[in-house]
């Protein structure tokens, strides 16, 4: 038996996720899922790849959408923390999601935070 937020996942194929980041996230892509993005609050960035990397500011209130396949990570501003919600073009599977650089291990963020 599925509970209720399952069976809503499940009708509208797609899951909503909530996500704070206190610190940068890991460079990270989702081969077959695109990515709804919506600021809650705080400020922060976006990068996008394969290099040359895009840097997209984002504040309250913003929204952008990241492509299926787009290997990509967030930051919060030194200082801020960052709030988004997620709105997945399917239902998320983390098995799907594949780390190509771990947050303390990208020259972009360190660069970013030693501004």
């Amino acid at each position: 038996r599925l509970h209720f937020s399952e069976a809503i996942i499940q009708q509208l194929g797609r899951t909503i996720i909530y996500m704070v980041f206190p610190r940068p996230s890991d460079y990270h892509v989702h081969p077959e899922m695109g990515e709804a993005i919506k600021v809650l609050s705080g400020m922060g960035k976006l990068l996008t790849g394969p290099e040359p990397y895009k840097l997209t500011g984002l504040s309250p209130s913003s929204e952008t959408f990241i492509r299926p396949g787009t290997p990509h990570a967030f930051t919060p501003n030194p200082g801020s923390i960052l709030e988004i919600e997620v709105a997945c073009t399917k239902i998320y599977n983390n098995e799907q999601e594949t780390t190509l650089k771990r947050f303390d291990h990208f020259n972009p963020w360190l660069e970013i935070w030693n501004r």
